[in-house]
Order: C-alpha cells, then sequence, then structure tokens
C-alpha cells in the first residue's frame, strides 16, 4: 500500500506491507485522525484496515461476511461511511473502530458510482 504525503511542490511515497497475504485492497481515504484507511477484500470476509503514518495497521472485519464494502468517505459527523453492496446495507465505522451496519429500506440497494 502506498501512502503519498506532500512537502511544498514534492511528493514522497511510502509503501506499507499489509499484513494479511490474502488482502486485496481496492479502495483507501484519510480518515479524521489522518489515519489511511483501506477497504479490503479477502477470500471469505471483506474488511477494513487503518494504517497509521508509521505503517502499522489495524484490522476491523465487518460484521456481514461478503458484505462487498465499496465507496467510503469520511462524513461531518468525523466517521467513515461506506455502502455494502451485497448486504444492501450502509456501514459506519467510528475513529475509534466501532463498525455499525444500517439495513436499507426492503428493495433498496446502495449507489454503485
Amino acid at each position: 500500500m502506498a501512502r503519498p504525503t506532500r512537502q511544498a511542490d514534492r511528493v514522497t511515497i511510502r509503501e506499507h506491507r499489509i499484513p494479511s497475504a490474502d488482502s486485496k485492497p481496492y479502495i483507501a481515504v484519510e480518515g479524521p485522525d489522518g489515519a489511511l484507511v483501506v477497504l479490503r477484500e479477502r477470500r471469505v470476509q471483506r474488511s477494513a484496515a487503518r494504517s497509521r503514518p508509521a505503517g502499522t495497521f489495524t484490522e476491523f472485519a465487518l460484521p456481514t461476511k461478503n458484505a462487498t464494502p465499496i465507496g467510503i468517505a469520511l462524513g461531518g459527523d468525523g466517521n467513515l461511511w461506506f455502502a455494502e453492496k451485497a448486504a444492501d446495507k450502509i456501514g459506519r465505522l467510528t475513529p475509534r473502530g466501532d463498525i455499525a451496519e444500517f439495513a436499507l429500506a426492503p428493495g433498496r440497494r446502495p449507489p454503485t458510482a
């Protein structure tokens, strides 16, 4: 995983090794604390991982297996929000690492932009 930083007109990219060998990171966003949060797809469980600037990772398993999280954004409330395409839910990851899922109304699907 690469993490770019910018100083004046210079960009530095630091790579961090993700601890799970079968991890497939596919989308990332900077969290409210400056940590890089990544959605990942693994063989059995989809998850999120948070990387600190020092390169340490914290992994968060989603409560619903095979939820297929897509899209992630920092909300005005300081939490990270993501859609769970296969589970028809919206997920919330707090700065403390707590994950909550909210079911969509029957027949509704999360956006797939």
